[in-house]
């Protein structure tokens, strides 16, 4: 067993663990190809000259290997994979352990398989208690070069029984691990040439990100990019794991529209998202037995109060929402509730607005940037396949806008060029179309039923289709079409 991510972690072969590492200031060396690569990657506007006089960046990593007996290869030393996840805001090395597990447990079970997958890594985010003393650089190239040499030496030491290091691998990024991904795939494939690594980078699943659609704001989030730091409600989080009766309503009401309209896919979404609600009210998951009685006494309350004094509803809320937010904070961050006494419970909420105001001063000089649509330029130096994946439950990054600006970005292109008055060739038009006009898929994959931390609540349920996203661009063939639509339903 091994204790961090949800409590206690049962190690499932053919996995295990590594301690998780932090990354230390790069050598001399390595500053000199980092700064070289920002030189020949990124345009006049973003150079920046990396300072080696810095405090060291403080990013960590979990690690999780393919097992091997001694004396036994489990893994053939060909076509080995790679993956790599790296966090949202607040997420820490730790409390992904569990994530990146199930991310290799999920590869070795896919039913078509991805290859030979040998390594699973889960990164801390810059702007979380991992560097919560350590300070965060605002610019993004630097917090990508940082990155890229974090990923460059733990590829450089994962042969793990084998001659060489894995032949390809993934980067996963959630929420503004997503945003920085585009900054760090192109500088990463100059560090790997730069380090001799024959590694390479078969993709990118950009999973409910900033830097797709530009918003004023994020819903739930105080004045996000614009005064203040992600300072989040967590109501999306709470909604799911402990709905109320209204929330089972409001999709019942959905479902009869449905079937006024008479749209079968509509009416099977609908369908799956009630069932998979009632079974998680009925659940009551990560409580104890004490949190659960609280709970139930509750809810009795308030279905009496709709019915009878509705002036009792909104207190009676408010006691709901204080119950659940301690408890839901704490799954974020990765651990299990049900083992923290209720003293412990209250400290942990006091910590987590502390760093609720860490957030706030360390994010405020970039954050426009994730609430505005990456610049084309940025786009145009990814050339690997990309998965851009949203929800239509994400409050934060709306999945709906998402997809809309990935439309509206193709006109735009378009209608720029034809302003030019100038001959275009279908090349340049083919690119115009592209939000990623150099990557050679785009993988738009919705997630129904999917609020915007799920992947640390309900990690089988987020490796599945990752793993499945990451199948399809190994599959993926020069002739098919540049944009694939997916659809992922609870199951």
């Amino acid at each position: 067993m091994i204790k961090g991510a949800l409590g206690k972690v049962e190690v499932r072969d053919p996995v295990r663990f590594g301690p998780a590492v932090r990354f230390g200031l790069p050598s001399p060396d390595m500053f000199n190809k980092l700064n070289k690569a920002i030189a020949d990657t990124y345009p006049a506007d973003l150079k920046i000259v990396l300072d080696d006089e810095r405090r060291p960046p403080g990013i960590m990593a979990s690690i999780v290997t393919a097992k091997k007996e001694t004396g036994e290869t489990l893994l053939s030393d060909k076509d080995r994979v790679g993956i790599f996840y790296l966090s949202a805001v607040g997420g820490t090395a730790e409390g992904h352990t569990h994530l990146a597990a199930e991310l290799m447990k999920q590869s070795k079970e896919d039913s078509a398989g991805i290859g030979n997958v040998d390594l699973a890594v889960a990164l801390g985010t810059f702007v979380g208690s991992d560097t919560l003393n350590i300070g965060v650089p605002t610019n993004p190239v630097e917090r990508a070069a940082y990155f890229a040499a974090f990923i460059a030496e733990i590829v450089k030491n994962s042969k793990n029984g084998n001659d060489k290091p894995v032949d390809q691998i993934y980067l996963i990024g959630q929420s503004l691990g997503g945003f920085e991904l585009s900054y760090i795939t192109p500088l990463l494939e100059a560090v790997f040439e730069a380090e001799g690594l024959e590694t390479k980078i078969g993709g990118m699943v950009v999973i409910q990100s900033g830097g797709i659609a530009s918003q004023d704001t994020i819903p739930g989030v105080a004045r996000f990019g614009l005064q203040a730091g992600p300072v989040t409600s967590m109501k999306d989080e709470m909604a799911y794991f402990y709905p109320t009766f209204e929330e089972l309503a409001k999709i019942e009401t959905e479902l009869a529209h449905a079937k006024d309209k008479g749209d079968p896919s509509l009416i099977l979404q609908k369908q799956a998202e009630l069932k998979a609600m009632t079974a998680r009210k009925n659940q009551k998951l990560h409580l104890n037995p004490q949190q659960i009685e609280h709970l139930d006494e509750i809810d009795k309350k308030i279905v009496a109060a709709l019915l009878g004094e509705h002036q009792q509803v909104p207190p009676l809320l408010k006691e709901r929402e204080k119950l659940l937010l301690p408890v839901v904070q704490e799954l974020v961050k990765g651990v299990d509730p049900r083992e923290i006494k209720p003293q412990g419970i209250v400290e942990t909420f006091k910590s987590n607005l502390g760093l609720g105001k860490f957030f706030a001063s360390t994010i405020n000089p970039w954050g426009k940037g994730i609430v505005r649509t990456l610049p084309r330029s940025i786009r145009d130096l990814v050339n690997v396949p990309v998965a851009i994946v949203p929800s239509p439950n994400d409050r934060y990054f709306p999945g709906k806008m998402q997809e809309n600006t990935i439309a509206d970005d193709a006109i735009s292109e378009v209608s720029k060029l034809k302003e030019k008055g100038e001959d275009i060739s279908e090349s340049d038009l083919v690119a115009a179309r592209k939000f990623f006009s150099h990557a050679p898929h785009l993988f738009l994959a919705t997630v129904q039923d999917y609020s915007h931390s799920l992947q640390i609540m309900v990690p089988e349920r987020f490796a599945k289709f990752t793993i499945d996203i990451i199948r399809r661009m190994r599959e993926a063939k020069p002739e098919d079409p540049y944009m694939t639509r997916l659809n992922y339903t609870p199951d």
